[in-house]
């Protein structure tokens, strides 16, 4: 686990689609490389073209399932004096694409949206993410960070993503920095591509993508941040009370339920 401390100055300021699609069983489908297309339809959900990987995988009876589903955000407070994205309006996203035998690339995307600026603000502080799993079912396939694949983009300028930890049997945590302009989407992805080890064939062993929002006072001091993975999922704490979570969304995917466009 890495710490960071933030010193602060300055002020600055996916909606919920639901699982839609079909199921169908898992032993009518394909990997991706025995159509060819391993490559192809991992590059799209890289991109950020999920609907068309969603219709390749369709067409090709290849083996995906893909969840953006969302927690109920009836109760989720878009006004008040923090600045941050609001989660009503920010889309989260997760696929598992069987590239080949039991190799499976996970993918985690947030867009975050609706951004305001307050005292209390988002980028004054790193958010956190990063996919999970059960390491009785899962693992990486190779091992190394070369197994990784993050970014973060925005027609703003000033976002990134950093790997802050990784543990191959149990997942991959990053953090994020915002930008500091206002208004325009920032969208951040996790992919890395895992091995289902434990021979039983169970198909409910699910694959988390976790995402947690922070926000902090401006001129408050600095902010000693962790950011970990562990067994449970993401593992994030904060050295000053100053910084807090704004709010935070964790949703899976797993081998069996294959969900793709009508």
């Amino acid at each position: 686990m890495r710490r960071r401390t933030f010193v602060k100055s300055g002020s600055v300021g996916l909606a919920g689609l639901g699982i839609t699609g079909i199921a169908t069983a898992e032993e009518e489908k394909v990997t991706a490389k025995s159509v060819g297309l391993a490559e192809e339809i991992v590059q799209l959900e890289r991109e950020g073209e999920h609907e068309a990987a969603r219709k390749l995988a369709k067409e090709h009876d290849i083996n995906m399932v893909v969840n953006d589903d969302f927690t109920d955000r009836s109760e989720d407070g878009e006004v008040g004096t923090d600045g941050r994205y609001s989660e009503s309006s920010s889309e989260i996203y997760m696929s598992l694409i069987n590239t080949e035998d039991d190799y499976w690339m996970a993918t985690g995307v947030m867009e975050l949206q609706d951004r305001v600026t307050r005292i209390r603000d988002a980028s004054i502080v790193d958010d956190a993410c990063g996919i999970t799993y059960d390491s009785t079912e899962w693992t990486s396939r190779d091992a190394t960070e070369d197994n990784l694949w993050i970014s973060a983009s925005s027609e703003s300028s000033g976002e990134s993503i950093e790997m802050e930890e990784y543990q191959p049997n149990v997942g991959v945590a990053c953090a994020v920095d915002l930008p500091w302009t206002l208004s325009n989407p920032t969208t951040v992805n996790v992919q890395t591509e895992l091995t289902r080890n434990d021979g039983t064939g169970n198909d409910d062993i699910p694959v988390y993508f976790e995402y947690e929002h922070t926000r902090a006072y401006v001129d408050s001091g600095p902010i000693d941040l962790s950011i970990g993975v562990e067994a449970k999922g993401l593992d994030v704490s904060y050295s000053f009370s100053d910084a807090s979570k704004a709010w935070d969304d964790k949703i899976s995917a797993e081998p069996g339920e294959h969900v793709g466009p009508e």
